[in-house]
């Protein structure tokens, strides 16, 4: 056996250095992979978080119009109000879509983070139409009479303060409606901005 002569040492050093280029090629196209996820996760965040902030104040406005105290239909016969739970049931549907698009972006919103205050607080919303609703279709079958006791009569004016159509200045409904929407805020502004400074 010879001595390696310069000439396998170099060809050694050749393959050795191509080695080590090869495998930090590998290691910065990780990296710039990783980095891209990262950064299209975070965009998808932020986007998904727009949706959501969006249909929230979407359906707040909509609760809030549909509970209006300010429209009235004239009372029907034995000064029932049908006629105004029915425009009222009909303003609340023409909100549907975004009850949808609340929804979706919740789902959405749970398969990239976790946060038990976005859930909650889009649950208040949803609650916040089930109570709406509900005293609609209550009030629409009630049979309220002037004579009625005390307990109905309370019973009665309960309904339609969550129905809206009595001004109330502690409409608790309305506050867990707003509360709920500015949680939304202050969970979902930060993760918009964040994008925002990504890019």
């Amino acid at each position: 056996m010879s001595d390696p002569t310069i000439a396998d040492w170099l060809g050694v050093g050749a393959n050795l250095i191509t080695t080590f280029a090869v495998a930090a090629g590998v290691l910065i196209a990780w990296r710039q992979l990783e980095a891209w996820k990262g950064e299209h996760v975070s965009k998808r965040r932020a986007e998904i978080a727009e949706q959501l902030l969006s249909a929230a104040y979407e359906v707040r406005s909509g609760l809030h119009a549909t509970r209006s105290p300010m429209e009235f239909v004239s009372q029907d016969e034995g000064g029932r109000q049908d006629a105004t739970i029915k425009v009222k049931w009909e303003r609340l549907r023409s909100y549907a879509e975004y009850f949808d698009r609340l929804r979706t972006a919740q789902v959405l919103q749970e398969a990239f983070w976790d946060s038990e205050k976005i859930s909650a607080s889009v649950k208040e919303l949803f609650d916040a139409r089930a109570t709406v609703l509900a005293a609609m279709h209550v009030l629409i079958n009630l049979e309220f009479r002037e004579n009625s006791s005390n307990e109905e009569s309370d019973f009665y004016h309960e309904l339609m303060r969550d129905m809206g159509a009595v001004h109330s200045k502690n409409d608790t409904l309305r506050s867990k409606i707003d509360e709920a929407v500015e949680t939304l805020k202050g969970e979902l502004l930060p993760v918009i901005r964040m994008d925002r400074k990504v890019k």
